[in-house]
């Protein structure tokens, strides 16, 4: 899964549990639901922001060689920071025979074979990270849209006729448009003239369980 998605959900989340909350009747088994998705998601997202630094911080590795130090003669040679430099004659060679010179070859063969690149790991070793979230899996909210569609059932057309004669739910018609253009959403719901709430009792078979309200569309 993606940054992006991961911030989609999360986003996601955070208006659901909003929303659970906002409600007079809130069900706290989905407050708790939502806000545990909730957690998890933004976990995820520090975790992905950690291995996004760590990651460009492994290629900004560089080698810089010292600037002030030359090689003379196979020795580091510090040449001075102001003035000349004077020039002295190099001393007269030592006059080695012939099995010095061979054991000294030996032994820099030696110390050549055991040289070898070692390739370090970059970074401390990191704790076992979580498997990623499916964005399918979201079982708070699919049992909760469950939950809904089996407590509705459908108003009496003479109910609906007299209660639509009357004033519009202000409060409900405000919770409406807070929420209709959030990006959360696949689309934009469409505008509402007015809105209306069910009577408990006409709307649900569990009294207390969810709120029902009819709503007019502008066309």
């Amino acid at each position: 899964m993606s940054f992006k998605e991961t911030w989609t959900l999360a986003h996601s989340a955070q208006c659901k549990l909003q929303l659970a909350v906002s409600r007079p009747d809130r069900n706290w088994r989905f407050v708790v639901g939502h806000a545990v998705h909730l957690d998890s998601l933004m976990l995820r997202i520090v975790q992905m922001e950690e291995e996004i630094v760590q990651s460009d911080q492994s290629t900004e590795v560089k080698f810089k060689g010292a600037d002030n130090v030359q090689m003379c003669g196979g020795l580091p040679h510090h040449s001075p920071k102001g003035g000349r430099s004077r020039t002295r004659s190099p001393p007269p060679p030592e006059r080695l025979d012939s099995s010095s010179e061979e054991e000294e070859g030996e032994a820099d063969e030696d110390e050549e074979e055991g040289l070898s690149l070692t390739r370090f790991p970059s970074g401390s070793a990191r704790p076992p990270q979580p498997p990623p979230l499916d964005p399918s899996d979201d079982s708070s909210s699919s049992d909760e849209e469950e939950e809904l569609l089996a407590t509705l059932v459908e108003p009496d057309p003479a109910l609906l006729k007299s209660i639509t004669k009357e004033k519009g739910n202000e409060g409900l018609a405000n919770v409406y448009n807070s929420i209709k253009n959030c990006r959360c959403h696949k689309s934009h719901a469409p505008s509402i003239n007015n809105i209306w709430e069910l009577p408990q009792e006409a709307n649900s078979e569990k009294e207390g369980n969810v709120r029902t309200a009819v709503v007019e569309i502008q066309v």
